[in-house]
């Protein structure tokens, strides 16, 4: 499959929000890390698929910025990226509250959860709105 054949879906972040919420919800309810650990991917899943269709859009713009198709779709995650970053965040929150926490290190590796500390102290919902004005 080249570049020009990856398909490209409008995501619907309400959807989407619902989704995630959904996720965290089984999540706090399950009581083994391997059932945490599915519902994990479950979620990962979600957002890979989030930021692939915003990182196509970026760089199918920044390929031909005269494109209108793409310039709305651009303009369309300049708007919500805040409130993907606020799912990404939910994600992050999901894991570190986690009483498996010691497991997901093991399996995921102490630098993504430095990472992940890290990208929760530049974020909070109360700045979404200038995030999205940005």
């Amino acid at each position: 499959m080249t570049f020009q054949d990856i398909p490209y879906q409008r995501p619907r972040i309400e959807e989407a929000e619902k989704q995630m919420a959904s996720f965290q919800e089984a999540f706090k309810a399950t009581k083994t890390f391997d059932a945490q650990w599915e519902i994990m991917a479950e979620a990962n899943r979600l957002r890979s698929h989030l930021f692939t269709m915003m990182i196509l859009v970026n760089i199918r713009h920044s390929v031909n910025t005269l494109d209108p198709f793409y310039e709305a779709e651009n303009a369309f995650f300049d708007e919500i990226s805040p409130r993907l970053e606020a799912l990404n965040m939910s994600f992050y929150d999901m894991l570190l509250d986690s009483p498996f926490l010691a497991e997901f290190e093991s399996k995921l590796g102490k630098h993504f959860f430095d990472v992940v500390r890290l990208s929760r102290k530049t974020f909070s919902p109360e700045i979404m709105e200038e995030l999205a004005q940005e």
